[in-house]
């Protein structure tokens, strides 16, 4: 069977999600939306080129939600993959007006005005027409959900950060595995993260923190045995938009796994279900069936599953 998928924002992230969404076997038309009319059709052409499906491109302000509720009833998407914001947390890294300064040395947390808006608007149309499809939201989800989940409106899940971490740690691991002369990547055992957007820095920098009672927490195999240095194995990445790579790296497999008639999928995610923070999770039937959290204690680790 062939799908429906739309993305709201068109800006990098936005962009590159669509670019890799397009070589879907499984979507047969693709629908962008976003605010840019010239580069927003002009894009959707050059995929449609690429890419040899119905792409198409729709005017949309993401804070208007009577235009939200009216986009999603005409076009019906099977999957929502929401990549918009009022500024992108790139833009601010290399703005150099002193207002953004003074806003960087805030804090990430200081830019969620610029975040929650977007997604807010998206899942009050979503709730208010009763549109049935997954939501994926890439606007700093592990804030933005718990956010959202006390008005009811936390997406399915989120896209990004302990996601991009997880990724690291797997190709750590292929390395490895390369090194003794025993590669075979399906044969990596199953990892898991527990992490949070706070720890995002560190992780993509290979900086530990000296106090390592911060750092992403790492389960390697059923069994759960703990690697947390594999967070920090890797060389130091850049800093930029250029993460953005990994972040829709780490990221398709969910989307794929949200689309109808899908297997299930074991990864890790950010905002479950309204969680603040990422979790191992799996997904079943395009629904979050299991999230793995971790309790810990001096001597032991806990993991309690929901829904098993």
């Amino acid at each position: 069977m062939s799908y429906r998928l739309l993305i709201i924002g068109l800006g990098d992230l936005g962009q590159r999600f669509a670019a890799e969404i397009s070589k879907f076997a499984e979507i047969d038309e693709l629908i962008l939306a976003g605010r840019r009319i010239e580069f927003g059709v002009t894009f959707a052409e050059l995929l449609a080129a690429c890419s040899q499906i119905k792409v198409r491109f729709f005017e949309l302000d993401a804070e208007q939600q009577d235009a939200v509720e009216q986009l999603l009833r005409d076009q019906r998407p099977d999957l929502i993959v929401q990549c918009a914001s009022l500024f992108s947390p790139w833009y601010l890294r290399e703005c150099q007006h002193p207002v953004a300064k003074v806003l960087r040395m805030a804090g990430f947390a200081a830019q969620i005005p610029a975040q929650l808006p977007p997604i807010t608007t998206v899942m009050s149309a979503v709730r208010e027409i009763d549109f049935p499809a997954p939501v994926v939201n890439c606007s700093y989800p592990d804030l933005t959900h718990p956010v959202l989940a006390q008005l009811d409106l936390a997406p399915t899940v989120g896209i990004g950060n302990v996601g991009m971490i997880q990724y690291r740690v797997q190709a750590t691991l292929l390395q490895q595995s390369k090194l003794s002369g025993t590669e075979v990547k399906s044969d990596l055992p199953l990892v898991r993260v527990l992490a949070h957007h706070s720890q995002i820095r560190a992780a993509m920098s290979s900086i530990r923190p000296s106090d390592t009672s911060s750092c992403p927490k790492v389960f390697i195999g059923e069994g759960g045995q703990r690697a947390d240095e594999l967070v920090y194995a890797g060389l130091p990445l850049m800093s930029n938009r250029y993460l953005n790579a990994l972040t829709t790296a780490s990221g398709l497999p969910i989307l794929q796994a949200l689309l109808p008639n899908k297997p299930p999928l074991r990864i890790s995610a950010p905002g479950p279900l309204g969680l603040p923070g990422g979790y191992p999770i799996k997904i079943i039937n395009r629904l979050i069936e299991q999230i793995a959290l971790i309790a810990f204690e001096r001597t032991q680790v806990v993991v309690s599953t929901f829904n098993d």
